[in-house]
């Protein structure tokens, strides 16, 4: 009864919250449940063959887990794997991009093509594993122990493509230092660099927010890159965007003694609208009237009960609510990067 009071609270206030949902896929910590320490460490050497369906049989178990959370209308997912000793992973990068990456990716790739954010906890020292995380699909990385890595290096190698989530350093700030340390008093250079980059109310008319570090770049961002020429006949054939008849509900469930009951909440009701090359529309609405949701639908982020929305891709029309997989994946790249308009 408690798991279908909380699974009604999945769609609701979703406006205003981001609903986070922890996953069954801690590779390494549950394959030393199911095989133990010693056995999990060793079966690359000795059993590489049964540890690969193994990990394949975890990874199917998290996609199935990914595919119900994203019904339940969850914006991202969570799980945990500490990967770190205090100077280095505790597995050779090597053995770790033969048998655990290609498990991540299956499922960060999976999320990522229904919309949902990717995350991921790990202690230790793993800057060595951060960039196969990002080929994976990873997204966020919450690490409790920064400090150990050097929060400029984390920075200026991974900057821009990797989200960190971050706390008091608990193995040095936390531990050794004062109350006053931890939350009255910016020593570390960054630490500044965050409280300098706040708005405050007396800030002069011309005074700007300084940025937390420097932002280099060699030209490579595709937000950078000289768009293609855009195809002449392409707008004839259709708006850039066009959004036909959509209509979502949230369904309600609430545990009582005796089962449960469900209502239907109307969160976005037959909306349409098209939005030309070159137009910008804005979506204006008191908070809770579905501005979001809607928004989330056109991303597939969420999935709607009724409606079309078509897609120009220079020229070509793609009926954004059949895409499965890298197809979708691909086009929720285009939109967000905004190449083709």
């Amino acid at each position: 009864e408690m798991i279908h009071a909380a699974c009604g609270d999945f769609g609701k206030n979703t406006d205003e919250k981001f609903v986070l949902a922890h996953i069954p896929f801690s590779l390494i910590h549950r394959l030393e449940y199911l095989r133990g320490h010693i056995d999990g460490w060793t079966d690359p050497y000795t059993n590489p063959e049964e540890l690969g369906r193994l990990l394949d049989r975890m990874a199917d178990i998290a996609i199935l887990s990914v595919r119900r959370l994203e019904r339940l209308g969850v914006d991202g997912i969570f799980s945990c794997d500490d990967w770190g000793l205090q100077d280095r992973p505790m597995m050779s990068p090597d053995l770790f991009r033969e048998f655990f990456k290609p498990r991540y990716a299956r499922v960060y790739r999976e999320a990522r093509s229904l919309g949902l954010l990717t995350m991921l906890h790990s202690c230790g020292h793993i800057t060595e594993l951060l960039e196969d995380f990002i080929d994976a699909g990873l997204q966020v990385i919450e690490m409790d122990q920064q400090l150990n890595m050097g929060i400029d290096n984390l920075a200026e190698r991974f900057g821009g493509r990797l989200c960190f989530r971050c706390p008091v350093d608990i193995q040095k700030t936390m531990v050794s230092g004062t109350l006053d340390d931890i939350f009255r008093r910016a020593e570390h250079p960054y630490l500044k660099a965050l409280l300098n980059a706040v708005p405050r109310f007396n800030m002069a008319r011309d005074e700007r927010l300084r940025p937390i570090r420097e932002i280099k770049h060699d030209g490579g961002s595709p937000l950078l890159k000289a768009k293609e020429p855009w195809p002449s006949d392409a707008d004839k054939q259709g708006p850039m965007l066009a959004v036909e008849h959509v209509t979502k509900y949230f369904t309600n469930r609430k545990a009582g003694l005796i089962g449960s009951r469900q209502s239907q909440t109307l969160a976005v009701d037959d909306v349409s609208f098209t939005i030309q090359r070159g137009e910008c529309l804005g979506l204006v609405g008191e908070s809770g009237c579905g501005k979001t949701t809607l928004a989330k639908i056109v991303m597939r982020a969420l999935t709607p009960n009724a409606g079309q929305i078509s897609f120009n891709d220079r020229g070509k029309i793609v009926d954004v609510l059949a895409l499965v997989g890298e197809d979708l994946a691909a086009l929720q790249e285009e939109i967000r990067e905004n190449r083709g308009a």
